[in-house]
């Protein structure tokens, strides 16, 4: 699991004058003391509840007995995520009156006595139910999470909008737009990455290329620049749990 530290904030002020902030630090990739055989990314427009950020409720979070008593599967574990950060933010909003985009959480892990990992979605609040991504018992992928374009367009070979864009631009039928998925897919093929086979190094490799990746065209780009600052990686294993691999750290 791999992320990259840039919060961006918005704030209006009494003249209703529109402030954007950007901050290269925050604490995206979520560990836990208690449950190491789990990891978390957090990602959205804001991912900041009341005056502060997802990752400062961790200590508050793994406090509740129930993460300290026994070892949780994944899905249980995100379920109680999700059901702690609905909480808060929901009394955050109610006390501000103020309605935010989504926060989102990937969170992904080993469940005791199993071979293969699993990877769910946690949205707040739009998704009531934990969501799972993928078994992952009989493929090796990738989950891609936040700004999506730059690392799309890279493994697919295109844009995943550019169906849509056509459709409605032409007014595809079904059968259309079916066989226009089946040859882009073919963009897709032509650089084939073998995720099954990649090494543990390799898959950190390739998750900081992406992330370097679209945080430099970013820099140069007339767009959106939600990308920035250090790389937090981390490894999961059966073996081992989680294992952090590179993690910023504070410094004068």
């Amino acid at each position: 699991m791999a992320a990259e530290s840039r919060v961006t904030v918005k704030a209006d002020d009494k003249f209703g004058k529109k402030y954007i902030g950007n901050y290269d630090t925050a604490t995206k990739l979520l560990s836990f003391k208690t449950q190491k055989y789990i990891g978390a990314l957090v990602y959205g427009d804001e991912p900041i509840i009341g005056k502060k950020a997802v990752s400062q409720y961790i200590p508050e979070f793994e406090s509740k007995p129930e993460l300290q008593l026994k070892r949780l599967s994944v899905e249980d574990f995100a379920k109680k995520l999700q059901d702690f950060f609905a909480e808060k933010r929901e009394k955050k909003a109610h006390a501000q009156q103020k309605e935010k985009g989504d926060i989102n959480f990937l969170v992904a892990g080993f469940n005791e006595g199993e071979e293969y990992g699993r990877v769910y979605w946690v949205g707040i609040p739009s998704k009531p139910n934990v969501e799972p991504m993928s078994l992952m018992t009989n493929v090796c992928t990738y989950f891609p999470a936040g700004q999506l374009e730059i690392v799309q367009r890279l493994l697919k070979g295109y844009d995943p909008k550019l169906l849509d864009i056509l459709a409605s631009k032409f007014n595809f039928n079904e059968q259309v737009i079916n066989v226009l998925q089946a040859e882009l897919g073919k963009l897709e093929q032509q650089l084939m990455i073998p995720f099954g086979l990649l090494s543990l190094q390799d898959s950190v490799k390739l998750a900081e290329f992406l992330i370097k990746t679209t945080i430099n065209v970013q820099r140069f780009a007339v767009s959106t620049r939600g990308c920035g600052g250090a790389i937090d990686i981390c490894t999961i294993t059966v073996w081992e749990g989680l294992r952090h691999i590179q993690r910023k750290d504070i410094i004068s």
